[in-house]
């Protein structure tokens, strides 16, 4: 408008009006990342390392991916959670973490015990989300994120999830219930095949 008028303000004193009259948005802060500081993990008992990460899924009926969330420990390779959905945001995540608490940290007391937990998982938005950076420092759960492009610091993960995509054979799926029934009964195996292993 004012270019029109023949007037022309520098982009410079344009900014500084804004910010004398605090017009400005404030600058986004970023979370400071914990990364990885070794390749792979070599924990000594489990609930010491574990990983999490995403897989997705194609359903055909929905025209869309589907998102595997699973949570597996690096010691014992078992699974403790898993969720499927069309969308996995940092409430999920939250959520899911709360009954890994409650069904193996809180039974043992392991973080009365001072047991330091660490979990590996990705730079994805669901993870690096403020929300959950604060939920894993209020539980005491060290939240350290692997650099980008180097999957083998998370390779556990990435290899079950291999597994995952070779056991069930096809990634195209018709409906998300028949993905979770696939899932369900592939997990459940796995999982009694894990703890019969120990036996």
């Amino acid at each position: 408008m004012l270019i029109l008028m023949g007037y022309y303000i520098n982009h410079k004193k344009v900014y500084r009006l804004m910010k004398e009259n605090y017009l400005l948005m404030p600058k986004k802060t970023r979370i400071k990342k914990n990364y990885a500081k070794y390749r792979t993990v070599t924990p000594k008992a489990s609930l010491e390392v574990l990983e999490m990460d995403i897989k997705y899924f194609y359903v055909a009926r929905d025209g869309r991916h589907a998102f595997v969330l699973t949570v597996i420990d690096t010691f014992t390779r078992v699974v403790l959670a898993w969720k499927v959905g069309f969308t996995i945001n940092a409430r999920q995540v939250e959520h899911l973490w709360q009954n890994i608490i409650v069904q193996y940290l809180q039974p043992w007391d392991l973080l009365n015990k001072g047991v330091h937990l660490e979990i590996r998982n990705d730079n994805g938005p669901q993870f690096s989300a403020k929300s959950i950076n604060a939920f894993f420092k209020q539980n005491y759960i060290n939240q350290v994120f692997t650099h980008p492009y180097t999957p083998q610091e998370n390779g556990h993960i990435e290899s079950f999830h291999a597994i995952i995509s070779k056991a069930l054979g096809n990634n195209n799926f018709w409906s998300l219930d028949e993905l979770e029934k696939r899932l369900n009964t592939f997990y459940n195996s796995y999982i009694d095949f894990m703890l019969g292993k120990g036996n």
